[in-house]
């Protein structure tokens, strides 16, 4: 069994409506079963719509199965929680893709637990990144002291992987202001 799973949550964050792909074939259970939190809102097994049921036994919503073979799409909501259960069923999954989509003004901070991860703010980050990110804060440490070195941490880490955010003409800018402490008056000075 193959789980495509595509989250989008609210621009509140107060929830997320998730689009759920299961395709393969059955082998011992012949019910799927929603986890606690979600709610089914629409099932469709080989594009023909299904009944939403109870279980008798445990109370979640589901469906029944009733072919071997399975191409079944369904759609909910489910509450934000501290943690999302990775297939959102209370049945596992050979494979998993899951992709979560962020309203605008939202970002992932880290996805801990995935073999790979696109598109958060922790694993975005290179070696070169990290550099010069302290090139960058102990210049302006060195050239302004110590509250300041910290005021251009957070600023250009916090900033660095934003759209648009000038990485580099910060750098391009320190190099003038570091060369005019070091020169003196005159037409050098000018110049820099």
């Amino acid at each position: 069994m193959t789980l495509s799973r595509r989250l989008w949550l609210d621009e509140a964050g107060g929830a997320m409506t998730y689009l759920d792909r299961f395709k393969g074939e059955m082998q011992q259970i012949w019910r799927l079963d929603a986890s606690e939190a979600s709610e089914l809102g629409n099932v469709r097994i080989n594009n023909e719509p299904q009944l939403i049921t109870t279980n008798p036994q445990t109370g979640a919503p589901g469906v029944e199965i009733r072919r071997r073979d399975i191409d079944l799409l369904a759609v909910g909501r489910v509450d934000r929680a501290a943690t999302i259960p990775a297939t959102g069923w209370q049945t596992g999954a050979d494979r998993l893709d899951l992709t979560l989509t962020l309203p605008p003004g939202w970002r992932a901070f880290a996805i801990f637990g995935a073999d790979t991860v696109d598109g958060d703010w922790l694993t975005a980050w290179s070696l070169l990144d990290l550099f010069l990110l302290l090139i960058f804060s102990l210049a302006v440490c060195r050239l302004y002291g110590f509250p300041a070195g910290v005021t251009a941490l957070l600023a250009f880490g916090l900033a660095y992987h934003e759209w648009g955010a000038p990485r580099f003409t910060w750098l391009f800018i320190l190099i003038p202001i570091a060369l005019s402490r070091v020169v003196g008056s005159g037409s050098a000075s000018k110049w820099i």
